[in-house]
């Protein structure tokens, strides 16, 4: 149960700042286009932060987790540059006010998801 609130705790803090700086975003920012978008780009990064805390629970080979860990993190970066990609070609006018959104969340998902991997890290070394 302990493994699940390592998950739960950031991704729940990651999304409630994520919302937080978007509503900021659009109340400070007359000019940013008043729509819902954002929401997209925070249900991305909550399906991808599960998704990555579930692939990192599963218990692999001490001697691999390093670059298990590795390749989660670059597989989220190369699904959000396919995410946002796909969002400039079906959204080409709120492009620009998006990858604002776009990239606070991931900033705040990544440093969340920074701490997750180091409690992972931390608890796979003091097992050995």
């Amino acid at each position: 149960m302990t493994k699940i609130n390592n998950i739960i705790k950031p991704v729940i803090f990651a999304t409630l700042g994520s919302a937080i700086l978007s509503l900021l975003v659009l109340n400070l920012f007359s000019r940013s286009p008043q729509d819902l978008h954002w929401l997209f780009s925070i249900a991305f990064h909550l399906v991808v932060a599960i998704l990555l805390g579930v692939f990192a629970l599963i218990d692999p080979d001490p001697k691999m987790l390093a670059s298990n860990l590795m390749s989660i993190s670059l597989g989220r970066l190369l699904a959000s540059g396919v995410a946002f990609l796909i969002y400039c070609l079906t959204f080409p006018e709120t492009k620009k006010w998006f990858m604002v959104h776009f990239m606070m969340h991931y900033m705040l998902f990544a440093f969340f998801e920074i701490t997750f991997l180091i409690k992972i890290v931390s608890s796979k070394t003091s097992n050995k």
